[in-house]
């Protein structure tokens, strides 16, 4: 019993002793986290210097923003003048100023068909830009504005467009047709003699036209500067306006009517 008693005893010293070592080092780790807290007193120091400063830092933006609006504002009305819409009102109203001036200042006419198509561009323009100016105020009025707008020019094209003639030149839309009738007759003739052909001043240049395109030898020079019907010299083949027939029946025959009789080939 003696024996395992003091066996007993070392094996508690022993135990003990490594108790107190590991005691120790535990004590010791504290003592440097100790020392590590005392740094972290230090970095919250820091870290509350610096929040002070970032507070300091920021005010400056702020301060600097509200400068910035400020010259924002001066800005934008400083450059009022270089807004879309008040470019693009000053162009058609300046424009028109110009036509109107010249008519009363120079005698210059007023525009009208082809000499007026510059016109459209510049009123579209306007359009745009009047849908981007109620835009401004009102997401709907900008919206309804360019509805307007894409309807009128969807009906503007299915008014006009068509493969036959042009809108401001539809007296001219038969003047092939009328060429070739008059070729297959040219055909016909056993001389081999070209044709003489007379016709209204509107309707001539396009006749002329083809004429010189074309190198058409089987015809002579269209004739046709006069806006009336001409009884005293003649011609082959007459080309007119129905309204012309009772002054032209009784030297020429209808060969052709075109457009439901609203033109005649005589």
């Amino acid at each position: 019993n003696y024996l395992k008693i003091r066996n007993n005893e070392k094996f508690i010293v022993k135990r003990n002793n490594k108790k107190i070592s590991v005691n120790k080092i535990k004590i010791e780790n504290n003592k440097s986290l100790l020392i590590s807290n005392k740094l972290i007193e230090n970095n919250k120091k820091i870290i509350l210097q610096n929040n002070e400063l970032l507070i300091e830092s920021n005010e400056l933006l702020i301060e600097n923003n509200k400068l910035l609006l400020i010259k924002d504002d001066s800005v934008s009305v400083n450059h009022q003048w270089s807004d879309p819409s008040v470019f693009s009102f000053g162009l058609l109203l300046s424009t028109v100023f110009v036509i109107v001036a010249q008519f009363y200042l120079l005698g210059t006419q007023y525009v009208v068909d082809r000499t007026a198509l510059f016109l459209y561009p510049i009123i579209a323009l306007n359009f745009t830009t009047l849908a981007f100016l109620f835009g401004q105020k009102s997401l709907l009025a900008r919206q309804f504005v360019a509805i307007l707008f894409i309807i009128f020019c969807t009906w503007h094209i299915l008014r006009s467009s068509n493969l036959v003639y042009f809108y401001d030149w539809w007296f001219d839309k038969n003047t092939l047709e009328v060429l070739k009738d008059m070729k297959m007759e040219y055909q016909k003739r056993q001389n081999g003699k070209p044709i003489k052909l007379h016709t209204h001043a509107v309707l001539q240049p396009a006749f002329d036209y083809y004429f010189q395109e074309q190198h058409l030898d089987w015809l002579v020079e269209p004739f046709g500067w006069d806006n009336q019907p001409d009884t005293v010299k003649h011609y082959d083949f007459y080309y007119d306006y129905d309204d012309e027939l009772p002054i032209l029946q009784s030297k020429y025959e209808v060969v052709k009517k075109y457009d439901g009789g609203e033109f005649l080939l005589l």
